[in-house]
């Protein structure tokens, strides 16, 4: 499937002037009929238009969550790995004391005593630094002169010294912390620096512990592990420690293990996973669904010959439980059980809890409750949750290409040897994307292998160059036990033991999409999004976040012998990920986030991504709704039009522009659909959040979402990714496994589309098109001042064609009742389409429909529908929309997404 512009571009051109000259000759008010002309003229060919992916589903907990265990730290035990970042705002002496610009450090002293530093530098063509501009900063500093900036090089590492390397300078705001190193290469300034540290309890020494290295010191509350009650909390501790003596072979014990030393009496250790079906964060047990436990243990000290009884650490799931004889060795402990009914409302959270008699100490690794299916399931290092692979699947289209699964695997900071792995690093002491640590890479490609979708992986700005080797070892390494060895390919052997073959993952799919980092435009305003710009620069600096990305991609098409050999340079593309919108300045030239990083990033990045939200956006300062009145779900239908069609239009002239200049990529949307779940007051009272959530999972929104997606396959997009496909409120789009797993209108509208619309994207002329004026939005969402108004359509239409079938898309953007000024009742549109052929052997509707505040948040109001229709309905080649062709009397009905189906046409 080509993601490239190989058709011809007068198509585009014609589409563009179209639908950027919609005259208001071609509008009526909204009480109006709704005419539409469809053409016989390609307005975007299917291969530029993937199918609407989404965000992978990334449960907070739970029990059918995506890695499937129910125990946190997922086999782990690892040790916590920190990332950090900083631009040297100050340096002395080439580098032996300097200030970074902060966003992402840890703020206790000697934290980063003896770590080693990476630096990279922006140089010009001649290699040499670039010069400070002459321009003062409004910080009072004066940045690089980025005039003659060409790319980033490696310059080295430093050493940072092992004793009072790291100093905190201010504690108070503004946080000051100054780094020593020892000698080695120049740090200059704005140079970037990155520092790796493995999470340890003594950074100063090395000191051992009973012949194991202690990683986390007392974990107590930090740790997804914590003591079972009060007393238990003053008489035992939880260490996170290396492994010690023999280990069995075979196994992948990672690089740490839980242990867990107490004094007399009996004590337990505990987690909270479950609650009861009303709540959103916690989980539930599957009724009826096999589950096993598989747990390592060994022991030493331990009254009652070594017992361990396990069990919940309250009243819930009280079958659920067993007891294990543990020995002084390491040896796997299994458990299988059933899942119990689901628990009732306003349980108390609960969660897996292990007991043992002491004094003595107990050692654990590699825990894990998972449901299997199959025997064969129980012998593999990871299983795909059933329920979530068919809901992913069933999204898509049967046959054919299918989109994109987005996901963070490599986005929080851990080790590569953790990425790859299914033993995910702890805690960091500096979280980033703390909530999504236990998605590993494997983890997201045996979704996509299971429901046949495509991979797009966040790897985060901070990942090395070997980092970025070693995953592509791990993607595309043929290897052959014959005459390679774990040594000799670690990671290609890796995959053969998650994979059970010695296909590489590379030969699973139509593309690999790799983005570097998530929203980096942050500029580490939030931690987690890093970028390779100035702290707090929020939505600038993007042209050196472009140039560190060809550096880093550059890498693995430079220097991976896989590279050309395997495949993978015609199946994986960069993408450097933009942010809401570009444009063109005043002097009609691109500005913006993401054409700013595509100038640096190009050519070996084609792809340049942004978030398609609609409704309110936290990050833009938009205020969240505070009101459930017919105008705000009217406001809500045209959220797209009001809002959000101004950025895609405006993007696709600043990409019109690039190309002219000679930059000639794609545009993605990274994340997309419903908002408005993150503005308003600081402190939301419960009405206001229950308003904010009602809207956001609303069917009003689900089909300005689809507006949105169909519409910026006009200009330019070729791909989609809704946000996100997790279980819960907010962000969410379906209702929790214990609450039916029901899907949002958004969600069911994608999957629509999905199924339904295939082939070319035709052309259509509003022949007459409903409207309602209402004032212009300014950039945070509130009417501008000068009290301008636009009409805003009510009805869109959308065609697609494949061969002798067409299939054609009604969107009715409007609200019923009385609301701006005007009596709508209930809010039907007569509706007309004139269609390039006579008759067709077969004619369906698809369709959802309903109120437009319907949600499925408490049962299932919004349902899709087919309908098979005589093929007398389609009179002279115009469909008219009435009860004869599977609507009502007064035509096309508010809150309704139809899809005409033609089959066989003449």
């Amino acid at each position: 499937m080509s993601l490239r512009m190989h058709h011809d571009d007068r198509l585009l051109f014609v589409s563009l002037l179209f639908l950027f000259s919609m005259a208001s000759g071609l509008r009526a008010g909204p009480q109006s009929p709704a005419q539409f002309e469809v053409g016989t003229k390609v307005s975007v060919p299917a291969d530029r238009m993937m199918p609407i992916g989404f965000m992978s589903f990334c449960e907070p907990t739970g029990a059918l969550k995506i890695q499937n265990n129910t125990i946190f730290d997922f086999a782990g035990n690892e040790p916590g790995f920190h990332h950090a970042f900083g631009l040297a705002k100050e340096t002395v002496e080439s580098g032996k004391r300097v200030r970074l610009d902060g966003g992402m450090l840890n703020r206790t002293a000697n934290y980063y005593n003896g770590c080693w530093a990476r630096i990279y530098r922006i140089v010009n063509k001649q290699g040499q630094s670039l010069p400070p501009s002459t321009k003062q900063s409004t910080d009072g500093s004066y940045y690089l002169d980025l005039k003659d900036a060409d790319r980033v090089v490696f310059v080295g590492r430093r050493q940072i010294l092992p004793q009072n390397g790291y100093v905190i300078e201010s504690k108070s705001k503004p946080f000051v912390s100054a780094f020593h190193f020892a000698d080695g290469p120049e740090i200059k300034l704005w140079d970037g620096v990155f520092i790796e540290k493995v999470a340890d309890a003594s950074p100063l020494t090395d000191t051992q512990d009973g012949g194991e290295h202690v990683f986390v010191k007392d974990v107590g509350e930090k740790s997804d592990w914590s003591p079972l009650d009060k007393t238990d909390a003053e008489t035992l501790r939880i260490d996170i420690v290396s492994h010690s003596g023999k280990l069995p072979e075979g196994v992948d014990f990672g690089k740490g293990c839980l242990r867990v030393a107490m004094t007399n009496g009996e004590h337990g250790i505990k987690q909270t996973l479950f609650a009861g079906i009303d709540d959103n964060w916690y989980g539930q047990l599957y009724p009826g669904q096999k589950y096993r436990l598989e747990v390592w243990m060994k022991q030493t000290g331990l009254a009652d010959g070594g017992t361990i009884r396990f069990g919940m650490a309250g009243k819930m799931y009280p079958d659920v439980k067993t007891e294990f004889t543990v020995t002084g060795e390491w040896k796997k402990y299994t458990y299988d059980f059933i899942g119990p009914e689901f628990p009732g409302k306003k349980e108390q959270p609960d969660g897996p809890a292990f007991r043992a008699t002491g004094p003595g100490t107990l050692w654990m690794d590699n825990a894990r409750i998972f449901a299997w299916y199959e025997p064969a399931d129980l012998e593999k290092p990871f299983v795909p949750v059933r329920q979530l692979v068919e809901e992913m699947r069933n999204s898509q289209p049967a046959t054919g290409v299918k989109g994109f699964i987005r996901g963070w695997a490599a986005q929080p900071s851990r080790s590569m040897d953790s990425i790859l792995s299914y033993y995910t690093s702890g805690y960091p002491t500096v979280p980033v994307m703390k909530f999504m640590k236990e998605e590993t890479i494997p983890v997201h490609l045996a979704y996509c292998e299971a429901t046949g979708m495509n991979p797009w992986i966040t790897v985060n700005v901070f990942y090395t160059e070997e980092d970025w080797l070693a995953l592509f070892e791990y993607l595309a390494a043929p290897y052959d036990p014959a005459k390679d060895t774990p040594k000799s390919k670690p990671w290609a052997y890796r995959r053969t033991q998650h994979r059970g073959n010695n296909t590489p993952w590379v030969d699973t799919f139509d593309k690999i999409l790799f983005e570097l980092g998530n929203e980096n435009w942050h500029n580490r305003a939030n931690p987690e999004w890093v970028g390779f710009g100035r702290a707090g620069w929020v939505h600038s600096e993007g042209l050196q976040y472009g140039l560190f990305g060809k550096y880093m991609f550059s890498t693995v098409t430079e220097q991976s012998p896989w590279w050309k050999t395997t495949g993978l340079e015609k199946k994986v593309i960069f993408n450097l990920g933009g942010n809401y919108s570009a444009a063109l300045d005043n002097n009609g030239n691109p500005s913006g986030y993401g054409p700013d990083s595509m100038r640096g990033g190009w050519p070996i990045s084609k792809m340049s991504s942004m978030a398609l939200y609609v409704g309110p956006k936290w990050e833009m300062k938009e205020i969240s709704e505070s009101s459930a009145s017919d105008e705000v779900y009217q406001k809500t239908l045209l959220a797209y039009q009001m809002g959000m069609r101004e950025n895609v239009l405006n993007t696709a002239k600043a990409r019109g522009k690039m190309k002219e200049l000679g930059f000639d990529y794609d545009l993605v949307s990274y994340e997309g659909g419903p908002a408005g779940y993150g503005g308003g007051t600081t402190k939301p009272t419960p009405e206001e959040k229950n308003t904010v959530l009602a809207l956001g999972h609303s069917l009003a929104m689900g089909l300005t979402a689809m507006d949105c997606w169909l519409d910026a396959y006009r200009y330019g997009w070729v791909a989609h990714c809704l946000y996100a496909s997790k279980q819960g409120d907010a962000w969410s789009n379906h209702t929790m496994m214990g609450n039916g797993f029901r899907p949002t209108p958004a969600w069911q509208a994608m999957t629509l589309s999905n199924h339904e619309l295939r082939g070319d994207m035709m052309d259509v002329k509003d022949k007459n098109v409903p409207t309602l004026t209402r004032q212009v939005l300014d950039k945070k969402g509130i009417p501008t001042k000068d009290g301008k108004t636009m009409d805003y359509p009510l009805v869109r239409c959308y065609p697609f064609q494949q061969g002798d079938r067409w299939a054609v898309t009604l969107l009715s953007l409007k609200m019923p009742g009385q609301h701006d000024g005007m009596d709508f009742g209930n809010g039907s549109t007569p509706c007309s389409i004139a269609l390039p052929f006579q008759k067709a052997a077969k004619i369906s509707l698809v369709k959802l429909q309903g109120n437009p505040r319907d949600t499925n948040d408490q049962e299932l109001k919004v349902k899709p529908e087919r309908i098979e229709l005589p093929a007398s309905v389609l009179q002279g080649g115009v469909l008219t929309v009435n009860t004869a062709s599977g609507s009502t009397l007064d035509g096309l009905p508010c809150g309704s997404m139809y899809v005409y189906v033609f089959e066989g046409v003449k």
